[in-house]
């Protein structure tokens, strides 16, 4: 009897010994794998990495090299002043607070970049007025609406 006690206790220690050392008998890439793509990169989770609709993975340059498909621009995270924190979308899941916009900037003459008030921080000119052409002929219009027809000035391609 006390024969099968022993033999049973070897089998246990056994048994903890296989477990231990199977894992370093793996594969190099199998075991990258198993503790996070430490050796394969498209499995580790870079946030560097893209995927592109045509069905390149993986990709680490600003361009996919099958069809030339920039990467996608990436919205940065924001902290809302409730105190949740990394937050990707446009609104706080916890409060509903909108995601602030910053501030639009201007360069001046001087050299001084990224002014946001009307007047230069460095050498006090004033920021030079945008100007901008309406569809009636009514032309150098500064406001935001035409004053000759009314139309309101396009934000994006309306405008110089």
């Amino acid at each position: 009897m006390g024969l099968g006690v022993e033999l049973s206790a070897i089998g246990a220690v056994m048994g903890l010994t296989k477990d231990v050392i199977t894992p370093l008998t793996k594969p190099t890439i199998e075991i990258g794998q198993t503790f996070g793509g430490i050796v394969n990169p498209a499995n580790s989770g870079n946030p560097s990495l893209w995927d592109c609709a045509c069905g390149e993975k993986g990709i680490a340059k600003s361009f996919c090299s099958e069809c030339g498909t920039k990467m996608p621009e990436q919205k940065k995270a924001w902290d809302c002043s409730c105190g949740e924190k990394d937050i990707s979308k446009n609104f706080c899941p916890e409060c509903g607070t909108k995601r602030p916009v910053p501030p639009e900037t201007w360069n001046c003459t001087c050299g001084e970049t990224g002014n946001i008030k009307n007047f230069c921080s460095n050498c006090g000119a004033q920021k030079a007025k945008t100007t901008w052409n309406c569809d009636c002929g009514n032309t150098e219009i500064t406001g935001k609406f035409c004053d000759e027809c009314g139309k309101k000035r396009e934000t994006e391609s309306g405008g110089t």
